[in-house]
């Protein structure tokens, strides 16, 4: 599923967070989160669900305005 990986990182940098730590708590890899984040893959709706958990946002925050 794709994912707005701008949006993301900017959620993730006003957290003050590393993309390790996302990966910690959200319980994927640093290379998924780098993956997403540079627009090269998107991510499972599991994997979008932790993150958002993480982030403190809904999960749709996370998709692209265009679906």
């Amino acid at each position: 599923m794709k994912v707005d990986g701008e949006k993301l990182r900017a959620l993730r940098d006003g957290k003050l967070m590393t993309s390790q730590e996302l990966a910690d708590l959200a319980g994927v890899s640093r290379d998924v989160i780098y993956r997403v984040e540079s627009g090269r893959t998107g991510a499972n709706q599991t994997s979008i669900k932790r993150m958002a958990r993480v982030l403190g946002v809904e999960p749709k925050e996370l998709l692209p305005a265009d679906g």
